[in-house]
């Protein structure tokens, strides 16, 4: 879906695919507060490594981004050969990510919420 713009529609788009179909893909991962922030971090270098269809140049890298409001949240940046590596390459890793983090004892949350009921008479 293209938004038009003033520069879309005055000036010349460039496919950047055209002549390079590598592409990048940026999967998100949150593990429980309380985990092993650098732990974490090489299992998930670990699991992007070890993917065949991951390239080598550039490297993929992982990135602790944020203390989010459940999770401590991770970035994966990664680059495929082509577009159409995109959706089976996300799916496994996310199956590998699930597996290794579950046998390290590292777990996802879920949000949490605390509720409070006030109950008047």
């Amino acid at each position: 879906m293209i938004i038009p713009n003033k520069s879309l529609i005055t000036e010349n788009v460039i496919n950047w695919t055209l002549n390079n179909a590598i592409t990048r893909l940026v999967l998100s991962v949150g593990v429980a507060y309380g985990s092993d922030v650098d732990k974490v971090r090489t299992l998930l270098i670990g699991v992007v490594e070890d993917h065949p269809d991951v390239l080598k140049e550039p490297p993929p890298s992982v990135f602790f981004m944020n203390h989010g409001d459940s999770s401590l949240d991770f970035e994966l940046r990664i680059f495929v050969a082509n577009p159409n590596k995109r959706l089976p390459v996300t799916h496994d890793i996310n199956t590998a990510i699930n597996s290794v983090l579950s046998r390290n004892g590292i777990d996802i949350p879920f949000p949490q919420r605390t509720l409070h009921i006030v109950s008047e008479d």
